[in-house]
């Protein structure tokens, strides 16, 4: 705290501390107020002295809480940097390491599916010398299993895939376009009215999810003459809708169609896991008889308009 010294007998101006200017101006304003000719009790030196202490004591508190301040941002940010680089070197371990799995992953399927080969050859040489029905059918039986066999690898190569990248952020009309081009030979409309620039953050196979849903309505929909796919606001998410115009899914079905089907190569249990990845969600809720309806509802922040724009229905 600034200290204030006599001089003559007197108390010394407060302001001894400050620099000239604002000593000079505090005077010129003391001496103003003695002109006027108010009373010494209101505007004693005293008073004004201690006044100028305290101020002076809080500014110094402030402007020491402020290095303060400045001395922790710094450290938190030195330790923030650091916590980004283990991350990165984290993430690069886990990387090579998916690889190295995924690498053994796929010579330990290649050679069980040469060995399956080698077991169909000799199941089908069985079979033309062989003229007991009995026989014949335990045959049929192997023959069974091993296919079962290399569905459960085609599944499993599928799987494997899940994850392996970091999510991307995909326009949601490029993948629609896409998957309309690869099943173009059907001859069924889609329409999509989603904004141009929506996007959503997802696993790299979603696109193999939006094929997925364009099977099912083929191979499902029985009678399936248009497919649309819509988007709209729902609170703080957004919902992209892709239904049909087909039998559509019974009441009792519509959780069972997301179970694991083993003879599927993708399905709908395997969409459901990409798109949980970025905590996207998927459900039927069409109306048996008028149509199967799948929604998939993308959390904020996990969808995106490029250009912008408010538009979040279509």
């Amino acid at each position: 705290m600034t200290k204030v010294q006599k001089q003559d007998g007197h108390a010394a101006l407060p302001g001894a501390g400050m620099d000239p200017v604002s000593s000079e101006n505090l005077r010129s304003f003391l001496g103003q107020i003695k002109n006027v000719g108010l009373p010494e009790r209101i505007f004693s030196w005293r008073r004004i002295r201690s006044q100028v202490e305290i101020a002076i004591a809080e500014y110094e508190q402030l402007t020491a809480r402020i290095r303060e301040m400045g001395q922790e941002t710094a450290c938190r940010k030195e330790e923030a940097v650091r916590l980004q680089e283990e991350l990165g070197a984290a993430l690069e371990i886990h990387e090579k390491e998916i690889r190295r799995l995924n690498l053994l992953a796929g010579v330990t399927r290649h050679d069980i599916l040469n060995q399956l080969a080698i077991l169909g050859a000799y199941l089908t040489l069985i079979e033309t010398n062989v003229n007991d029905p009995q026989i014949a059918h335990y045959i049929s039986k192997g023959r069974e299993a091993a296919q079962g066999i290399q569905y459960q690898i085609s599944y499993a190569r599928s799987y494997q895939d899940i994850g392996i990248q970091r999510p991307v952020w995909q326009n949601v009309n490029d993948l629609a376009g896409k998957t309309v081009t690869s099943f173009l030979s059907h001859g069924v409309p889609v329409a999509v009215s989603c904004p141009p620039d929506l996007e959503i953050l997802a696993d790299a196979m979603l696109e193999n999810v939006f094929a997925n849903l364009m099977d099912n309505s083929l191979r499902y929909g029985e009678r399936v003459k248009e497919i649309r796919v819509t988007s709209h606001k729902a609170g703080d998410e957004l919902v992209i809708a892709w239904e049909d115009d087909g039998t559509g899914i019974p009441p009792d079905r519509k959780e069972k169609i997301f179970e694991h089907w083993p003879q599927h190569r993708f399905d709908l249990f395997l969409s459901r896991q990409v798109l949980e990845i970025t905590g996207i969600t998927i459900r039927e809720t069409g109306t048996w008889g008028k149509g199967a309806r799948f929604e998939m509802n993308v959390p904020e922040g996990a969808y995106r308009f490029t250009a912008w724009s408010d538009a979040g229905s279509g």
